[in-house]
């Protein structure tokens, strides 16, 4: 009997972790300042509440923090910041071929807040929309940070309607050079 009761009083918890909301810890300093500002206190991270919802119901935006399984490692699950959504031209960070894509249609491309940690879409490019398990809705713990998840700042060079051509063949990246680009846009 109590251990019936057990069950069906985990069982709600359990749905609502699993499809709704949950609390997760955030590892590393790629997301800084957003994310675990004090880089020096190893043992100090940030909690957040993570929304399962706003993802289930396809309404992320530029500037969610959001966790994913990472393309290049299944077991691995990052936090990254949605800089752009299917249809926006980015040209991606210096040292990073190639220099300018589009997003394909039901991919998003994430970045770090802190672009000398962390590997993200300008190593891995853009991601499925399917990969995301979560948004960052605010911070839990420690309680001196308790607070929404800061918007950030999305850097120079995400255009948000362009029309240069990016396409993503299995692993194999080709794009437009810029000087076709820019042939290709004289004309319209």
């Amino acid at each position: 009997m109590a251990a019936k009761r057990i069950l069906f009083s985990a069982a709600p918890l359990l749905c609502v972790n699993e499809f709704l909301y949950s609390v997760t810890p955030i590892n590393g300093k790629s997301m800084t300042p957003t994310l675990n500002p004090d880089t020096l206190a190893h043992n100090q991270r940030d909690w957040v509440l993570l929304d399962k919802v706003t993802v289930a119901n396809a309404k992320l935006r530029r500037g969610d923090v959001v966790t994913f399984t990472a393309p290049h490692n299944p077991d691995m699950t990052l936090v990254k910041r949605i800089v752009a959504l299917e249809g926006d031209v980015v040209f991606t960070r210096p040292h990073q071929p190639p220099s300018v894509l589009r997003v394909p249609r039901g991919f998003c491309w994430v970045e770090s807040d802190e672009s000398y940690h962390g590997i993200d879409s300008n190593v891995f490019g853009p991601i499925p929309m399917g990969l995301i398990e979560g948004k960052a809705a605010c911070i839990v713990w420690p309680p001196k940070r308790i607070g929404p998840v800061g918007p950030g700042r999305l850097r120079k060079g995400i255009e948000h309607s362009g029309s240069v051509a990016k396409y993503l063949y299995g692993n194999e990246w080709s794009s437009l050079d810029e000087e076709e680009w820019k042939r290709e846009n004289e004309n319209r």
